[in-house]
């Protein structure tokens, strides 16, 4: 979404804006299937919290359907039978709290764990019930939702040092997020499928370089997914 908002604004102000994107499908996590008869996201699909939001002020702007939801109405089935709210809320808090005592294993270890490693930690000192074991998996889930990433390769270090900074309901976007892209995208020429190998500047232009073509620009805006960016990184 990083790019597609960049380019929105760039062209808000004037300039001339063409995208480069190495995927054959708009956005990154936001992930429109649209092959039925309906739209299902199969990456972001909340927007959370509405207090300064602007993905809410977004959504209102592009004619984006969204719904309060609420995780104390969940309605959860094992083996076919309905997990009672109290049985479920109550996992979810004893879950929470064992996941708080990760910031002092953290300090003890002296070094950064993924969440599955703390996770791990945590449990083999715990004496879970069959039936926590398997709601725990499912909260599991949702962390993996929120950090956008595997939990063994989510950062605990990162995923404590995280700020709420936007305050309100979650809102599901259910009539397709990439809605909200496309609203943004607008007339904007974007290209599919050129996958970037070599970006080279002079006192003139920067030149583009990808796999299929060659782009020439003024200007250029490099817009990748962090842990690519740490990828590059590390390979260094």
């Amino acid at each position: 979404m990083a790019g597609i908002s960049t380019a929105h604004f760039l062209k808000a102000s004037g300039h001339e804006v063409e995208i480069l994107e190495a995927r054959d499908r708009l956005g990154g996590r936001i992930w429109t299937d649209r092959e039925a008869s309906y739209p299902i996201d199969l990456g972001a699909a909340w927007i959370h919290g509405n207090n300064q939001n602007p993905l809410i002020d977004l959504a209102e702007k592009f004619s984006v359907n969204t719904k309060v939801t609420d995780f104390e109405d969940s309605f959860v089935l094992d083996n076919s039978k309905s997990i009672s709210k109290l049985k479920l809320y109550s996992a979810y808090k004893k879950f929470e709290s064992y996941l708080n005592e990760g910031e002092q294993i953290l300090e003890e270890a002296n070094r950064n764990l993924s969440l599955r490693e703390l996770l791990d930690i945590i449990y083999k000192k715990k004496d879970l019930s069959a039936l926590e074991k398997k709601l725990f998996r499912l909260f599991e889930r949702g962390l993996e939702s929120e950090n956008a990433a595997e939990l063994d390769k989510a950062s605990a270090i990162g995923y404590f040092s995280e700020s709420e900074t936007i305050s309100g309901p979650d809102f599901l976007v259910y009539d397709g997020y990439d809605k909200i892209l496309k609203g943004l995208l607008g007339n904007i020429k974007i290209h599919f499928k050129e996958v970037v190998k070599k970006i080279q500047y002079d006192k003139n232009a920067v030149n583009i370089y990808t796999e299929n073509n060659s782009f020439q620009s003024e200007l250029a805006v490099v817009t990748v997914p962090v842990f690519r960016e740490a990828e590059r990184i590390n390979q260094l």
